[in-house]
């Protein structure tokens, strides 16, 4: 928060986000295959636990990074990022939730010929 802007960190940052965030949305489903644990037929509570599970990297890793200490419990007042991030991780969850359970469902894959 101290330090001088450096050129561009904000659209990296967006983009390393989002990649990030793909990335995380691919391990989901591939944890399953890993382990050899069948696919749920409906993908919206275990990706909510999924996406509530991501909220661990700004926590230990993000919140540090800016100064703020594990969980941020040295954020500058008004900001709640223990809520916020678990907010926006739990939305993430949802939303991976739905487009997995809709993507699996035997007319999407007949369609695509993945079937």
């Amino acid at each position: 928060m101290k330090s001088s802007s450096v050129r561009n960190e904000l659209a990296a940052g967006w983009i390393f986000h989002y990649v990030t965030g793909a990335s995380l949305a691919l391990t989901y489903p591939l944890l399953y295959l890993a382990l050899w644990v069948p696919l749920p037929e409906y993908h919206v509570v275990p990706a909510l636990l999924w996406g509530l599970a991501t909220t661990l990297l700004p926590w230990v890793i993000l919140y540090p990074a800016f100064g703020w200490g594990l969980f941020g419990v040295t954020a500058p007042k008004g900001t709640r990022p223990l809520v916020s991030a678990s907010l926006a991780h739990l939305l993430y969850g949802l939303g991976v939730g739905i487009v997995l359970t809709i993507a699996s469902q035997p007319t999407v894959l007949a369609s695509t010929g993945l079937r």
